[in-house]
């Protein structure tokens, strides 16, 4: 075996283990924001959560799917940074933005199911994270996909909240856009 060839490897394997390790430093970066949330003992049953969207955005005909029977609700003073360090990992793990390929619905998706796990790591309960993938009609045409958190403000108060993946930001969706949301995926 030629000893420069062997080093060289070598050092490609110290290469790749160390790239390896950031990764798993960026995907606990994550779970450590989780933790620093104030988390209120609000907990509201799939039932409950499906009739508030309903009263605040008024679809009845919404495809709703719940996984879980009881949800954690986030205190809203938490959930812009931790949704911040979340679609920041998104973006890092999926990459640039390509129509039908890496788009909304992966963007979403993966934000979704780093909250939940997020949430599965740090949290002491045993219900789910109020946190859904949408679907909805970006401009009234065009189907698009984004989280939606539910946090609370107050006391026994929901608030529903919009992050698009592609921007990384929270989204203001217009009257027109939240009555065309037509599936929410819990």
């Amino acid at each position: 075996m030629n000893v420069g060839t062997g080093a060289a490897a070598a050092g490609a394997a110290t290469g790749a283990a160390t790239a390896a390790s950031a990764e798993v430093i960026k995907a606990r970066l994550f779970i450590t924001r989780y933790s620093e949330l104030r988390m209120p003992t609000l907990t509201v049953s799939s039932t409950q959560l499906r009739q508030a969207f309903l009263v605040k955005h008024g679809e009845a005909d919404l495809s709703t799917h719940f996984f879980d029977r009881q949800y954690a609700i986030m205190a809203d003073s938490g959930v812009a940074g931790f949704m911040a360090s979340i679609l920041d990992q998104v973006r890092h793990i999926i990459g640039p933005w390509k129509t039908n390929s890496n788009d909304c619905d992966k963007y979403a998706r993966l934000a979704q199911t780093l909250a939940l796990i997020a949430h599965a790591k740090q949290a002491k309960d045993s219900v789910g994270l109020a946190v859904a993938v949408i679907c909805y009609l970006r401009g009234g045409t065009e189907r698009h996909a984004i989280v939606m958190t539910v946090s609370s403000p107050s006391k026994g108060s929901l608030r529903f909240r919009f992050w698009d993946g592609e921007t990384g930001a929270e989204y203001q969706l217009t009257q027109a856009e939240k009555h065309s949301i037509y599936k929410a995926l819990f």
